[in-house]
């Protein structure tokens, strides 16, 4: 049986801003992480862990032969250079971290984040924190819905 594409796949940034007021309400979180939003309305969180106990950070990895090798590496915070990085790109697959990912982050096998292709080839996923702790889970609403990726 062929692998079922995720419903991410196909969809396309439009935004990436810091979280609304009543987003972080909605979260119970005190402090903004920050929203991405598709054109089809989806948004994506990163949180901190599964149960939602905080938001978590976006990093990043610029696409392979980019820059030097290790130099590649970069934040999301939802302000204008991501708005301009980000936008129009199309998300091309959504999978588990490599090996190698998971060894440039330092993290165990057990902290497998989820990683966002886009078609740059640059890839995303969540932290726990901004000093990359641990891997994040992603958050994602969509059509009233909400599910941890």
């Amino acid at each position: 049986m062929p692998k079922k594409a995720d419903p991410l796949v196909g969809k396309r940034i439009v935004d990436v801003s810091p979280m609304q007021k009543s987003e972080m309400s909605a979260f119970g979180w005190a402090s903004p992480g920050v929203r991405i939003l598709l054109k089809d309305g989806t948004k994506i969180y990163a949180s901190q862990d599964p149960e939602g106990n905080g938001p978590g950070t976006i990093f990043g990895e610029a696409p392979p032969g980019t820059m030097p090798e290790g130099k590649g590496a970069f934040y999301i915070f939802g302000d204008i250079n991501d708005k301009e990085l980000l936008y129009n790109r199309m998300i091309i697959d959504v999978r588990p971290m490599t090996d190698t990912e998971l060894e440039r982050q330092a993290w165990d096998s057990h902290e497998r984040a989820t990683v966002l292709v886009l078609d740059d080839k640059a890839t995303l996923f969540p932290s726990r924190d901004d000093e990359g702790n641990g891997s994040g889970v992603w958050f994602v609403e969509s059509k009233g819905r909400q599910e941890i990726l």
